[in-house]
C-alpha cells in the first residue's frame, strides 16, 4: 500500500484536512532518525543465520515494500549495509504484487524458482506465491494461525537448526 496511501486513509477516516506528503515526510525523517540513533532489535538469530548463508555461498537480497531510504538505514543499523535491497521506489506495484521479489531475482541473476523468501506479512507472502517463490513465513508479526497452509514452513525467528537444515537440503538438491 505505502505511506502516502496509508496516510491518506488516517486523514480521511478522521477527516484531518492536511497535506499527507509534508507529514508522510515528517514521519519518514522521524523514524530515519531513530534507526540511526537507537539501531534496531534484530530478530533471534538472524546474523548468526545470515553468516552461516554466506559460508555456503547462498546469494542473500532483501525485497522490501518499504522506501529505499529506510531499507538503506536498517541494514545499517543492524551492521550489514552491503546487502542487495530493492524497495517501494524500484517497482510499480508493491505487496501484494510479486514486483519486488521478482526484481531481487534479477538483481542476483538468478530465476524466480531458485529463490526462497522469508516473508513476515500477509501481503508479503501472497507476493512471493505470486512470484513463483517457495516462502517460509516469520510469525514476527502475523500469528502463526493466520500464517497456516499459507507458506512452506512458518518460524517464530531464525533459531530453528531445522530452517539451516533445509537451506542445505535446498541447495544441494536433496
Amino acid at each position: 500500500i505505502g505511506s502516502y496511501a496509508i496516510m491518506e486513509g488516517v486523514f480521511r477516516r478522521n477527516r484531518i484536512s492536511e497535506d499527507v506528503r509534508k507529514w508522510v515526510e515528517k514521519r519518514a525523517a522521524l523514524y530515519q532518525g531513530y534507526v540511526e540513533k537507537n539501531g534496531l532489535p534484530g530478530i533471534g538469530g538472524f546474523l548468526d543465520f545470515y553468516r552461516f548463508l554466506k559460508v555456503h555461498k547462498i546469494k542473500v537480497a532483501v525485497a522490501s515494500g518499504g522506501h529505499k531510504r529506510h531499507i538503506a538505514a536498517s541494514l545499517r543499523a543492524i551492521g550489514l549495509p552491503g546487502i542487495p535491497f530493492v524497495g517501494l521506489e524500484d517497482v510499480k506495484r508493491g505487496k501484494p504484487s510479486p514486483d519486488l521479489f521478482l526484481l531481487a531475482a534479477k538483481k542476483l541473476h538468478v530465476k524466480p524458482s531458485e529463490c526462497i523468501a522469508f516473508e513476515d506479512s500477509l501481503a508479503g507472502v501472497g507476493a512471493v506465491f505470486r512470484a513463483g517463490m517457495p516462502c517460509i513465513a516469520l510469525s514476527t508479526t502475523v500469528s502463526r494461525k493466520a500464517l497456516l497452509g499459507k507458506a512452506a514452513l512458518i518460524v517464530g525467528d531464525f533459531r530453528p537448526s531445522a530452517l539451516k537444515k533445509l537451506m542445505l537440503r535446498l541447495v544441494s538438491g536433496r
